[in-house]
C-alpha cells in the first residue's frame, strides 16, 4: 500500500476554501448579471413610458384639434391629413400635405383628396396640431415623433357626413354622396401580434417606429420611403390559435395594422395606439351640445338673463324651417338656429348688429313721390319698411361724435326684376341715425321671439326711407318718407329679432336631427329668473350632479337596440327598440326623466347599450 501523498491530494480544508471561493465568484458573475438585467429592464421601462407618452401625447393632440373644429369650412370629427414629404423638394415641416396616398400607385404619389384609392398615411402633422418636436432632423431617424393613419372617411368631407349616424352605417364599396346612408370609404383595421382582429372600426391610428430594423436606413435626409420606418410581421400557419396566418404590413396601403408583441421586437418594434369611430363619436356629441349650449345663451351678451323658446318637437328628419312659425313656442324641443356663412348675403352673423330689421314709424308722412313713383301711396311706402328684414345688407357706422350706444344703421339696395316699363333698376335705402339704445327681450307674439328695441331722438326725422329709379342713366322716379312725432313721443322703432347662430358645419352634417334643448321656467322670456318658478337639474344614478340650471342641452347618440325605456328580448338588430326618423321622443332619448315634462334629466358615464343620451348643462 501506497503511502498517502499530500502533493498530490490536498487536505480537505484546503479544498473547502476552494469550493466557497468558487461559489463566491460564481454568486458575484450571478449578483452582477442580476443586477445588469434588472437595469435593463429599467432602461426598457423608462423607454417604453417615453414612447407611451408620446403617442398618448399625439392622440390627445389629435383630440384636440378634430373637437375644436367649428369654423366655417369645418366640422367636428373632421382629421388632419397626414404629412407625406410630398413637396418638391421633400420637407417634413409639420404640416398636412394635398391629399393622402394613391392605392393605386406604387409609391402612392401623387396625393389624391378623393376617391376609393385614398389612403390616409404618413407623418404625424405636428405643427398644425400645435405640437413640439425636439427633432430638427427632416428623417426623424430617432423616432422621436409618430407616423399617422387615419379612416378617410373623417379627411374627405366632401363624402360623408359626421354625425351619430355614422355609427349605423356599413362600408359596401365607394360611393360618394354624404346623404346615402353607408360609408364612402372603410373604417381602418388593428390586429393583434397573432393577426386577430381588435378592431376593424377604427378611426384613426398612431404609431411610433422603434430603432431600424433589418434592411430600414434612416440616415439620409428626408427618409420618404414608409418601410423605412414602420414594419412588415409574418403570422406563420404553426401559429398559436387563435390566430390569423398572413403577412402584414403597416407600410403598405390596405388599411390594415399590427401590433408587435413583445417577443416580436428583433423583427418588428413598431408600437401602436389606436382610437375607434365608437370611442369618438361620443365625445363630437358632447362638443357638438356645447356649442349648441353657448349659441342659446346668447342674450347673456347683452347681460339679459332669460334664454330663447324652443321649437315643438316633431320629426327632426323633416325639419326644414329652423325658426319659430305660427306662434309655435316650447320649453322644450329642437333647437331654433341661423347659419353662420361668411360668404352669405342673406345671413348677418353678428349678433351685435341687426338680423332682422323691422321699422315702426310714428306718424310717417310720405313728403315726396315723383316720375315713376309718382302713384306710390302711403301705405305701399310703409311695406318697403320692412325689405330688409332677413336681407343682411345693413351696416353699422359708428358715430365718433357721440357715444356708441347711438349708432347709425345705413341699409342699401339695388333691385333689377319686377320693375316698372323703362326702369332697369331701383334703389331701396333706409338710414336710421343716431339712435339711444334701449333694450326690450321680453315681447312676444305670432310672428316675433323677443325684440331688441332702439329709440330714435325725439322729433322730425328727414329721409328715414328713399326710393329711387333709373332707366339705366337717367334717374325717373323718387320717392321719400319722413317721420313727423311730437316732441314727447320716439319718432322710429327698430326692432331686432335674434335666432341662436350656429355655424354651417351644424346643418350639413345634420346634427339638428340629434339636439334636443329644455328650458327651465324660469328662464323663458318675461320669467322671473328665480328658482323659485322651476329651474332644471341633472342626476347620474340617483345622485344630484347639477341643480338650479336655466338650460339643458342633450344629444340623442345613434338609435340603440335597446334603452331603459325599452328593453327585453322582442329587440334586436333586426327590430330596434328605437326606431327613426320618428315623431316621438321615446326613439331618441333612453329615460322616462329625459322624455317627460320633468325638470329633471338622467346622466350616465360612460354610456351604455341601453343609455346614451349626452346631456350638457
Amino acid at each position: 500500500m501506497m503511502p498517502f501523498d499530500n502533493h498530490y491530494f490536498p487536505c480537505r480544508h484546503q479544498r473547502g476554501v476552494a469550493l466557497l471561493l468558487l461559489v463566491s465568484i460564481i454568486g458575484i458573475a450571478m449578483l452582477t448579471y442580476l443586477l445588469g438585467s434588472l437595469d435593463n429592464l429599467s432602461i426598457k421601462a423608462r423607454q417604453a413610458e417615453k414612447f407611451d407618452d408620446a403617442l398618448n401625447n399625439a392622440r390627445e393632440a389629435i383630440f384636440a384639434y378634430t373637437l375644436g373644429r367649428i369654423g366655417n369650412g369645418e366640422w367636428p370629427g373632421g382629421m388632419p391629413i397626414p404629412d407625406y414629404l410630398a413637396e418638391t423638394p421633400p420637407v417634413y415641416d409639420g404640416e398636412p400635405d394635398g391629399g393622402c396616398m394613391d392605392a393605386s400607385k406604387a409609391n402612392g404619389l401623387p396625393l389624391i383628396s378623393s376617391g376609393q384609392n385614398m389612403r390616409c398615411l404618413g407623418r404625424l402633422p405636428w405643427r398644425r396640431l400645435a405640437m413640439m418636436t425636439a427633432s430638427t432632423s427632416q428623417q426623424d431617424s430617432i423616432g422621436e415623433m409618430p407616423w399617422y393613419a387615419v379612416s378617410a372617411n373623417l379627411v374627405d368631407g366632401t363624402c360623408m357626413m359626421v354625425n351619430p349616424g355614422i355609427l349605423r352605417m356599413q362600408y359596401q364599396g365607394y360611393v360618394c354622396n354624404p346623404s346615402g346612408g353607408s360609408l364612402a370609404h372603410p373604417w381602418l383595421t388593428v390586429r393583434d401580434q397573432r393577426g386577430n382582429v381588435l378592431s376593424d372600426r377604427v378611426a384613426f391610428i398612431v404609431m411610433l417606429p422603434g430603432q431600424p430594423l433589418n434592411n430600414q436606413y434612416r440616415a439620409v435626409a428626408p427618409a420618404t420611403d414608409v418601410t423605412n420606418y414602420l414594419d412588415k410581421l409574418v403570422v406563420s400557419d404553426d401559429c398559436i390559435k387563435p390566430c390569423v396566418p398572413g403577412s402584414y404590413s403597416n407600410a403598405d396601403m390596405d388599411n390594415d395594422y399590427i401590433i408587435p408583441g413583445q417577443e416580436q421586437i428583433n423583427v418588428a418594434n413598431d408600437r401602436l395606439l389606436y382610437v375607434t369611430i365608437d370611442q369618438l363619436v361620443p365625445m363630437l356629441e358632447k362638443r357638438v351640445a356645447q356649442e349648441v349650449k353657448k349659441a342659446l345663451d346668447y342674450p347673456r351678451i347683452y347681460g339679459v338673463s332669460y334664454r330663447p323658446w324652443l321649437l315643438p318637437f316633431k320629426n327632426p328628419e323633416l325639419l326644414t324651417n329652423f325658426a319659430w312659425v305660427d306662434g309655435e313656442y316650447s320649453s322644450k324641443g329642437l333647437v331654433p338656429f341661423v347659419i353662420c356663412e361668411a360668404s352669405s348675403t342673406q345671413k348677418n352673423c353678428n349678433p351685435n348688429q341687426l338680423y332682422r330689421l323691422r321699422l315702426i314709424v310714428k306718424e310717417p308722412e310720405l313728403k315726396e313721390h315723383s316720375g315713376t313713383l309718382s302713384g306710390m301711396t302711403l301705405e305701399e311706402m310703409l311695406t318697403y319698411l320692412n325689405y330688409f328684414e332677413d336681407k343682411g345688407k345693413c351696416t353699422t357706422i359708428d358715430v365718433t361724435t357721440v357715444n356708441s350706444n347711438n349708432p347709425n344703421y345705413k341699409c342699401e339696395d339695388t333691385l333689377d326684376t319686377g320693375l316698372p316699363s323703362g326702369v332697369t333698376k331701383r334703389i331701396v335705402k333706409i338710414n336710421i341715425p343716431s339712435m339711444k339704445k334701449q333694450q326690450s327681450y321680453f315681447v312676444l307674439d305670432s310672428t316675433t321671439h323677443a325684440r331688441r328695441i332702439f329709440l330714435t331722438k325725439y322729433g322730425t326725422l328727414k329721409e328715414v326711407l328713399t326710393i329711387k329709379d333709373y332707366d339705366g342713366i337717367n334717374l325717373v322716379g323718387k320717392a321719400r318718407l319722413d317721420s313727423v312725432a311730437p316732441i314727447s313721443e320716439e319718432s322710429m322703432l327698430a326692432t331686432q329679432i335674434q335666432y341662436p347662430i350656429l355655424p354651417d358645419w351644424y346643418r350639413d352634417n345634420q346634427w339638428y336631427q340629434y339636439i334636443y334643448a329644455a328650458l327651465a321656467p324660469a328662464y323663458q322670456p318675461n320669467a322671473s329668473r328665480s328658482c323659485s318658478e322651476g329651474c332644471l337639474q341633472v342626476v347620474m344614478h340617483g345622485q344630484t350632479k347639477a341643480d338650479n340650471l336655466p338650460l339643458v342641452v342633450m344629444s340623442a347618440g345613434v338609435a340603440l337596440n335597446q334603452t331603459l325605456l325599452k328593453s327585453g328580448e322582442q329587440f334586436n338588430s333586426s327590430n330596434p327598440a328605437q326606431q327613426r326618423n320618428s315623431a316621438n321622443l321615446q326613439d331618441y332619448f333612453d329615460s322616462v326623466n329625459n322624455v317627460s315634462e320633468a325638470l329633471i334629466f338622467d346622466q350616465q358615464w360612460p354610456l351604455t347599450s341601453t343609455f346614451n343620451d349626452q346631456v350638457v348643462w
